[in-house]
């Protein structure tokens, strides 16, 4: 699980940025409590939505999840088109940085990256173990630009076989790990083989069909038996569809819709937004559920009628059926889900001084547990607002 994300000089992010996932609750539903001591409770949250204005960066702050969730977890980095950018003019000469802390078992990973001039010039990989009052951090070790790798004195194995591997300066190395099996990382690498293999960015498509081709064929590429599943999801919208045909060639994919009365398949897009919305999406959210692992969804309110995004969140916060701890990190616009959280999973974004800022409702003076989020937030008594008048008297103007 994801217990804090870091950011700064990324897109519209130019502060330093940290958002902490934890809490002290203990038995919320949620959350997963995962240290206990007499003195100190720490769980951290399975759902965590952001909301605020269009242009507020939310979804700037999912996508410096996604990135440090790929670069922890893949050796390809052709695989990742989106070099990291630093836009803000006071800032140019600074590397963007990225960084997050994992949790798995009774450890926890702090892990970060800096990146200048499209390479990464320092990486850092910590350990801590969750014992006592206090427990204390371990390197495992550190890497800057043209130097040699620094390997804590606990992890002899990586000593030995990460300096022999060669990689790209905008590769990191923490992907190596699996490859060393040092034995001192097994945990890590036991619980991120699913954790990090079911990563879901649903927002970042080009097109329809280019959204099924992103989300739904490499999953179907290495499990034809996916598709059932994907028919019985997109059924529950349209009752229907009786078959869906796929056509899986080198350089196109060919996806047909086989409805009862019709006299021929129709193409997949021209299925509703809210289908294909789910046949992208359906089996990755699945797939989380049963395996673990955390699902990056930005504008859930995109396609899906509100009752449905409700019903997704549910899931997360069902006990009975989250039985992995699998973790959503979600933006919306649609504040009416507000009511089904706890103020420490309700993330409010908005931009202060040219750069995005985020605070969680907890924060917010005079917040409890009983009151009308969804009501209070639309009167903009806890900010991250829009204002529809001047909205409403600009555009008149305009026209």
């Amino acid at each position: 699980m994801i217990t804090e994300l870091r950011m700064s000089n990324f897109f519209s992010i130019s502060e330093p940025l940290v958002i902490s996932f934890e809490s002290g609750v203990e038995n919320r539903f949620g959350y997963y409590k995962y240290f206990e001591t007499k003195t100190v409770k720490r769980s951290t949250s399975l759902i965590n939505g952001f909301f605020g204005t269009n242009a507020s960066g939310k979804t700037n702050i999912l996508k410096a999840l996604s990135s440090i969730l790929f670069y922890s977890s893949t050796i390809n980095p052709a695989a990742y088109t989106g070099v990291v950018p630093n836009f803000q003019n006071k800032n140019i000469d600074k590397p963007t940085k990225l960084g997050a802390n994992f949790l798995f078992g009774n450890k926890v990973y702090e892990y970060d990256l800096e990146f200048k001039n499209n390479s990464i010039v320092n990486e850092l990989f910590k350990v801590k173990i969750l014992k006592g009052t206090k427990p204390q951090s371990k390197l495992v070790f550190e890497r800057k630009l043209n130097s040699k790798i620094k390997f804590g004195p606990d992890f002899t194995v990586l000593r030995t076989v990460l300096p022999n591997i060669e990689y790209s300066p905008i590769q990191s190395i923490l992907p190596f790990f699996k490859i060393a099996r040092s034995p001192d990382l097994t945990d890590f690498w036991s619980g991120s083989n699913n954790y990090f293999g079911n990563v879901r960015w649903v927002n970042e498509l080009d097109s329809k069909m280019g959204e099924i081709i992103n989300a739904f064929i490499p999953a179907y590429r290495k499990d034809n038996s996916i598709l059932d599943t994907i028919i019985n999801i997109i059924k529950l919208f349209d009752p229907t569809i009786e078959d869906v045909i796929i056509k899986d060639e080198s350089d196109k994919v060919n996806i047909r819709v086989k409805h009862y009365g019709f006299a021929v398949p129709i193409d997949i897009v021209m299925e509703s937004s809210g289908t294909i919305e789910l046949f992208g999406s359906g089996y990755q959210i699945i797939n989380c559920l049963k395996n673990g692992g955390v699902l990056v969804f930005d504008e859930v309110n995109r396609y899906l009628h509100p009752e449905i995004q409700n019903e997704i969140y549910n899931l997360f916060l069902n006990p009975s059926i989250n039985t992995k701890n699998a973790q959503i990190f979600f933006s919306s616009h649609d504040h009416e889900v507000m009511n089904s959280l706890l103020p420490g999973q309700i993330n409010l974004v908005e931009k202060a001084e040219n750069s995005t800022v985020s605070y969680k409702l907890s924060d917010v003076d005079g917040v409890t547990g009983r009151d009308n989020f969804q009501k209070k937030y639309r009167f903009g008594v806890y900010g991250a607002t829009p204002d529809p008048s001047e909205f409403n008297y600009k555009m008149g103007e305009l026209v």
